[in-house]
């Protein structure tokens, strides 16, 4: 049968698709309707770059590729006046990319919510990325001292700057809302007269670090520590730290989660 070109060329005399009607059809144009829904699965030959639907000359609307292609080509575009969601194109180990085609800043949302944002620099922001800097509000000296050399949590109980996410200022804890690698660093100025003392890291209430302080001042100590979600971190003193949470920050807690 020659190919059908219209639907007259598919109906019998009764109105009814006939029998053989849609051998050899071509189906290989380009489909351009408006309201049809296609329900089931599309497949499409080895081609590349074959269209699905291409508003041809506008700036919207236009889908472009092909889906299960071998030879690392585009599977998926949508680009409109602003930017895309876009494939490389690139046959090198079949690398996909997700990006803008223009100097336009590129976001990724959960929730209905921006959780990442990438300005037109390739600058990245990640608002919701547990970020802080933690001191206390006593304004002076916190007494730490125990009986029989044992550490007490050193009191950190006010947000800098920062998000703060999973610190709890009543037990000055921090617990890891998700599994990561937090950087963390700590520093004390510790009370004068003291001839020896050690300002300490606890994951779990178990020690991870120490910075041991021998009369002259002060601790310091930096490390990147690998979290599970609900691990839970403590800083403890046995001897008195300086804290205040204004002007300067002469002792303080900075965590943020970095991968």
């Amino acid at each position: 049968m020659s190919r059908a070109r219209n639907l007259a060329d598919l109906l019998d005399a009764n109105g009814d698709v006939a029998s053989g009607a849609l051998d050899n059809v071509d189906l290989s144009a380009k489909v351009d309707k408006t309201g049809d829904t296609m329900t089931g699965t599309l497949t499409f030959g080895s081609a590349n770059n074959r269209n699905i639907f291409n508003t041809s000359g506008a700036t919207t609307g236009y889908v472009y590729g092909a889906l299960a292609n071998s030879g690392g080509t585009c599977l998926l575009g949508l680009a409109d006046s602003v930017g895309s969601f876009w494939n490389s194109g690139s046959s090198t180990a079949n690398m996909a990319t997700v990006g803008t085609t223009t100097a336009t800043a590129f976001s990724i949302a959960t929730n209905n919510t921006t959780r990442l944002n990438i300005d037109s620099a390739g600058r990245v922001t990640m608002p919701y990325q547990p970020s802080m800097l933690i001191s206390g509000n006593q304004n002076g000296y916190a007494p730490l001292v125990t009986a029989n050399g044992v550490p007490s949590t050193v009191p950190f109980n006010a947000v800098v700057s920062g998000n703060g996410t999973g610190f709890n200022a009543s037990n000055h804890t921090f617990t890891a809302p998700v599994a990561g690698n937090y950087l963390i660093s700590v520093w004390a100025l510790s009370a004068g007269g003291i001839t020896s003392s050690e300002l300490r890291i606890y994951k779990n209430a178990s020690r991870v670090t120490r910075s041991y302080n021998d009369g002259r001042g002060g601790y310091a100590m930096t490390m990147v520590l690998t979290l599970s979600a609900n691990d839970y971190i403590q800083v403890l003193a046995d001897a008195d730290v300086y804290l205040n949470s204004t002007g300067s920050t002469y002792s303080g807690l900075s965590i943020t989660l970095v991968s």
